[in-house]
């Protein structure tokens, strides 16, 4: 989700459509009272649409749990809640929970359809990889390219899906985003630079101005009474300088 934000939906400035995180629609679906959650949950006053990730998992003590994923879009402005799942039954009771969760949050009845047409996965490991990509095609290619008072079809039968091509694509993102990183942290921007550079220029100034008298006094003692031999040496047009009675 986050990689679609800041890719795409950032651009789309009159959009309200959220894409909460893994780990919130999971809080949601554990959570007694999702009232309680308004806090920490978007903001979803104006918000059209949500995607939800689902997973199967019901453990809250258990890290990175469950076995299945599927993606729930609820469409706030239709009161529908569609489920798609790539290895059916597979989440619709958790799906049909988070719907309950979310209509209860929201204050909004709504009805929860699972989709029965969905892409199907052909093995036990893709889910995740369907998720990812019925996502990206919901938002990008369905969303985002209607009119806001366009009526569009949130069906994804017919839909080929690559999971392999998927996923290299997926490696492909992350890696650019990686090599990217390194790039920023080997470079040393100038404006941050700069002003270090001149702080330590002037500190090392300051410190051999003060240290110069007692630099000059420790090498050449001959000169160290500076101010008697001031007030005894003469000028050129006879004028005697006093630093001091």
């Amino acid at each position: 989700p986050r990689y679609l934000e800041r890719e795409f939906l950032v651009n789309y400035k009159t959009a309200n459509i959220v894409l909460l995180r893994p780990s919130m629609s999971f809080m949601l679906l554990q959570t007694p009272d999702p009232r309680t959650l308004r806090e920490v949950l978007p903001d979803f006053t104006k918000t059209t649409h949500i995607f939800l990730p689902i997973n199967d998992c019901r453990n809250v003590n258990e890290a990175e749990g469950g076995t299945h994923w599927s993606l729930l879009l609820v469409s706030v402005v239709d009161g529908i809640a569609f489920h798609y799942d790539s290895l059916p039954p597979g989440n619709c009771d958790e799906a049909l929970q988070a719907t309950l969760k979310l209509s209860s949050l929201l204050n909004k009845r709504l009805r929860f359809v699972n989709l029965e047409d969905s892409p199907v996965q052909e093995n036990s490991s893709d889910c995740g990889v369907f998720v990812c990509l019925h996502m990206r095609q919901l938002l990008l290619k369905r969303l985002l390219m209607a009119n806001s008072s366009e009526k569009i079809s949130m069906s994804l039968g017919g839909m080929k899906v690559n999971a392999n091509s998927g996923r290299r694509e997926i490696a492909r993102i992350i890696d650019r985003f990686r090599k990217k990183g390194e790039r920023r942290r080997s470079y040393v921007p100038t404006f941050i630079f700069m002003p270090v550079l001149v702080c330590v220029c002037s500190l090392l100034l300051l410190v051999t101005t003060l240290a110069l008298p007692v630099l000059r006094a420790f090498f050449f003692p001959e000169y160290s009474d500076l101010s008697s031999r001031i007030r005894n040496h003469p000028w050129r047009d006879g004028v005697m300088a006093r630093l001091s009675p």
